[in-house]
């Protein structure tokens, strides 16, 4: 039999392997929770208690398997942040208000809630964080993703960027060609894992890199804003 859908842990999948399809489901559903939160929870008015309800009903549906569909177009991130932006304004009690894009920052950094496409990078990297310290087989970094060779220094002339060179960047033995390889989460994932500082990266305790790696999505988030 041929189906153009397929539903597994919730995760439509297509053909295709593109995710507007799932996208649009879990657009619809937080839309929807919102609405709900709304008619249900008026009379609460603690920001602390509303933010554990957005975070519990909403924001919970934007992170279940993210890792495999996850928006990486500016256009469909943005579709993301503003419902985020919607439920931000619920938890502030300041649903008709309009705020502009540092206002916004600043209600998530009051919060300690990451933009939408910086939680979806700090989910891939904790994944990608325990596969390369902790390979299994059933998880594990693929083959064609292999560390950067390093030149020998003893048989080579030090320069100044060997100096920042390090044994835990990687690279990939196969030549992207598709947009399907471009996005797939090994591929987008090594990027993101080479531009992280070498000591978060080195941690070793996977709570430590969990809290440096949200500082160092929080100063590339704060940087937008300087």
């Amino acid at each position: 039999d041929y189906t153009d859908n397929e539903k597994d842990l919730g995760v439509q999948v297509v053909p295709s392997l593109k995710w507007n399809a799932q996208h649009k489901k879990l657009l619809n559903k937080a839309s929807q929770k919102i609405g709900l939160l709304r008619r249900n929870c008026s009379f609460n008015r603690n920001t602390n208690q509303r933010k554990i309800l957005f975070l519990a009903i909403i924001r919970s549906q934007f992170e279940h398997c993210s890792q495999i569909w996850r928006p990486v177009h500016k256009t469909n991130i943005d579709k993301f942040e503003a419902m985020q932006k919607r439920a931000i304004k619920w938890v502030f009690s300041e649903d008709f208000c309009s705020y502009t894009k540092s206002e916004y920052h600043l209600k998530l950094k009051n919060l300690d809630v990451l933009p939408m496409k910086y939680k979806f990078d700090y989910n891939d990297l904790v994944l990608f964080y325990k596969m390369f310290n902790h390979p299994s087989p059933f998880s594990s970094i693929p083959c064609y993703l292999r560390k950067k060779h390093l030149p020998d220094p003893k048989l080579t002339r030090y320069t100044r960027s060997m100096s920042s060179s390090d044994e835990l960047q990687l690279e990939c033995s196969i030549k992207p060609r598709i947009d399907v390889f471009k996005n797939s989460y090994f591929y987008r994932t090594h990027l993101l894992w080479n531009e992280v500082p070498l000591n978060i990266r080195s941690e070793n305790c996977l709570t430590t890199f969990k809290t440096k790696l949200k500082e160092y999505l929080w100063m590339k988030a704060d940087s937008e804003f300087d």
